[in-house]
């Protein structure tokens, strides 16, 4: 006896399939274009932090001006903000935030790192020459927690800025002819930052392999199941 077998009840599990494969679909392709705009900012450090330093602009923008190399001679402030972080190998600890001024000016240096446990006596006041690279962080998220007196969870130029009362331009520093002893320079590089959207978006795409075995898995147990009835 043939039985008559309903598309009806396909019509669930072909939505359920067309649903999964549009979604694992377009988050791979998000993550595609994640990885090109994260190319694209590594290949302007590299291109960039490399050159010969100039002096410190007066007229500059992020989008333009990010990662300049530059040079300037002044007096390190005493003020000081504690940006908490961790560094891998060396623990957790501090990047210094000072202010420093030039030429009549003000504005943020990035001195470096410090272990927690050497986050001593660094206000100091010294007159310097130093190398390093201007540079606008985007470390905030809805997480990040608002800062706690000096202690800060994100180096947000802008607030910074208004909280030591300088320009909202903060140099990163690669050399410097003397600062606190235990602060260690951590020039900007690209090796610290994360491009793994290569791999997620191939995790993605194999998502959509796996859902549509599920579904097919699906559709052939209703159809024996109609078979057998």
């Amino acid at each position: 006896m043939t039985h008559f077998v309903s598309p009806i009840r396909y019509i669930f599990p072909a939505v359920f399939a067309a649903v999964g494969v549009i979604l694992f679909l377009n988050l791979g392709l998000w993550q595609l274009q994640r990885l090109e705009w994260k190319n694209s900012i590594i290949h302007q450090i590299n291109h960039t932090i490399g050159d010969t330093p100039v002096p410190v602009p007066t007229e500059y923008t992020p989008e333009e001006h990010n990662y300049l190399p530059v040079k300037a001679k002044g007096l390190i402030r005493p003020e000081t903000i504690l940006y908490l972080t961790s560094i891998q190998f060396k623990g957790p600890g501090y990047r210094v935030i000072s202010p420093f001024e030039f030429d009549n000016r003000r504005i943020l240096i990035d001195r470096g790192f410090v272990l927690t446990n050497n986050a001593k006596g660094l206000e100091i006041e010294a007159d310097v020459e130093l190398v390093g690279n201007l540079h606008w962080p985007k470390e905030v998220d809805l997480f990040t927690p608002e800062p706690e007196g000096n202690l800060w969870f994100a180096r947000e130029v802008e607030k910074m800025a208004k909280a030591l009362g300088t320009e909202p331009l903060m140099i990163v520093v690669r050399t410097i002819s003397s600062d606190h002893k235990a602060i260690q320079p951590l020039a900007i590089t690209s090796e610290g930052i994360p491009n793994n959207h290569l791999g997620y978006a191939i995790q993605w795409f194999a998502l959509i392999i796996v859902w549509l075995i599920l579904t097919g898995w699906w559709v052939s147990s209703l159809f024996l199941k109609n078979k057998s009835t």
